[in-house]
């Protein structure tokens, strides 16, 4: 039977043997064949499928001469016009810094999937975790489908790529205990109390309070940066979260929440309403002004960036003699951890902390709530004597 044009043939030769072959698109007017020979026909028909997807990452519709690292820098500048998030395009950079290195002196009609799993295998080396690596070969491959959009080439050579399997691993958390909490309040204390007394503008200074809103509301560190005067309403005893800081294009900016449901009002204690208007009155009394309620004392109306929070936390844990490994983020566990060991259900507790689904806080603090159902079927568990 007659295969379709351009589907190639098999060919009984006299010597018994099957030969496979495919024609090349022509190169200067001259047709040009690719063929290989084997025994038996299932055999040559074989061949003949992996000649076709030979073919097929041999052929490029255009030959582009530019290397592989402008056709990226015009690849974020076109991601730049279509307004993209500053967070979105920070994470492309990030994920293309690698293979920016790796193809630097290469035509982008020349990187083969070959290559590209070479890549992969250095990255695996290197540590980097699957999800990352699975984040970077997603990105690439978007780099190559606009090439493809383009005409710089024809094939996506990530397609037949060896993509690491998603491996769903816990994080590790770190919860800080009641002990700790104290001990971290009984450093940061006496800080505060100098800042009231001289205007200490550092921001080690206000970290009391910046330490009490993050474990009493489980609010990120850009969130926290972000908070303006107007954010804090007093009537309703709410702090509303509607833009945070980032780091992007090599600076810090104020951009929309993470996603959707990071656009939420958090309800706060009493006390913690007159910890931030005694704040406020501090920075009048002390002649500051500023937007930001956690803003620099240095510069005007300029928030802190969320790294140097976190830099000054750690400072500030080992200054109060806490040797364990706690991040600024692990306060925001402790507050959900608190919360549904409190028997908060787990919808309100995901709308409290900015989760787009209950799911989402279910997959990361499931081990939270098993405990909580282990100790429930321990309740009145008395059979008498």
């Amino acid at each position: 039977m007659r295969r379709p044009k351009g589907e190639g043939s098999v060919t009984k030769l006299s010597t018994g043997k099957y030969r496979a072959r495919i024609e090349l698109d022509p190169m200067n007017g001259k047709r040009k064949w690719l063929s290989v020979i084997r025994d038996t026909a299932p055999e040559a028909r074989k061949a003949l499928r992996e000649l076709l997807r030979k073919k097929e990452v041999l052929e490029v519709q255009q030959e582009y001469n530019d290397l592989f690292p402008a056709v990226v820098a015009e690849f974020i500048t076109t991601c730049k016009t279509k307004m993209l998030k500053p967070t979105t395009i920070m994470r492309y950079e990030l994920a293309l810094n690698f293979w920016v290195d790796t193809f630097k002196y290469k035509k982008v009609s020349q990187i083969t999937t070959k290559e590209i799993n070479k890549g992969i295998s250095i990255l695996n080396d290197k540590g980097l975790k699957t999800g990352s690596i699975r984040l970077s070969l997603v990105i690439l491959s978007c780099l190559f489908n606009y090439m493809i959009k383009l005409n710089y080439i024809k094939v996506n050579p990530v397609t037949h790529c060896a993509i690491p399997k998603k491996v769903r691993t816990k994080k590790n958390m770190e919860i800080v205990s009641e002990d700790e909490h104290r001990q971290i309040l009984d450093y940061l204390k006496p800080l505060y109390d100098y800042f009231r007394l001289t205007g200490e503008k550092t921001i080690k200074a206000r970290m009391y309070v910046i330490y009490l809103l993050a474990y009493n509301t489980g609010m990120r560190e850009g969130e926290i940066a972000g908070l303006t005067w107007d954010c804090l309403n007093v009537d309703k005893k709410e702090i509303s979260v509607h833009q945070q800081v980032i780091r992007a294009d090599g600076k810090y900016q104020i951009v929309s929440p993470k996603t959707e449901a990071s656009y939420r009002e958090v309800t706060i204690s009493d006390k913690l309403i007159s910890l931030l208007l005694e704040l406020q009155e501090n920075y009048r009394k002390l002649g500051y002004s500023t937007d930001f309620i956690f803003g620099s004392l240095f510069k005007k109306d300029t928030p802190t960036p969320p790294a140097n929070i976190a830099r000054v936390f750690k400072q500030c844990l080992k200054g109060a003699g806490i040797k364990r490994h706690i991040t600024f983020h692990d306060l925001r566990h402790t507050h959900v951890t608190s919360l549904l060991e409190a028997d908060i259900s787990v919808n309100t507790v995901a709308e409290r902390i900015g989760h787009a689904y209950a799911s989402t806080t279910f997959d990361i603090y499931g081990h939270v709530l098993k405990r909580a159902k282990e100790r429930a079927s321990e309740i009145c568990c008395d059979f008498g004597s």
